[in-house]
């Protein structure tokens, strides 16, 4: 469940896109999972129904979620994590079996980063 901070300096419309984010990156909600209506969401977080809406609309414009007037709000298709630091939680542990993978065959820098390309551009095609 999404927690709030009051004493948080993050507004709580921010902090509500931060955590739904991360829940977003951690699987925790999962393509077509359906949240809450914003007032059910403003009821279960003692907070005002705008800072939900306001929220929602933010995550909607990034892609993450989809408002279906009459059916719900529901996470995107697929949905893309924007928030880097998010990103990087989430992929740190599969990048650093990456370097240390590259360091013990030789391999520097510029060459993982050209062999990361390939493959981006690999599975681009399809």
């Amino acid at each position: 469940m999404v927690k709030v901070n009051p004493r948080d300096s993050l507004p709580v419309y921010q902090q509500i896109v931060r955590l739904i984010k991360h829940q977003i990156a951690n699987g925790s909600l999962k393509p077509g999972d359906r949240l809450p209506s914003a007032k059910d969401m403003a009821v279960r977080l003692l907070v005002n129904a705008n800072a939900v809406a306001k929220a929602y609309t933010t995550l909607a414009r990034e892609g993450l979620i989809t408002c279906r007037p009459g059916s719900g709000t529901y996470v995107a298709d697929s949905p893309r994590v924007t928030d880097i630091s998010t990103a990087r939680g989430h992929l740190a542990p599969r990048l650093t079996q990456l370097v240390e993978a590259a360091r013990q065959l030789g391999i520097d820098r510029e060459q993982v980063l050209d062999l990361l390309d390939m493959t981006w551009r690999d599975t681009e095609k399809g």
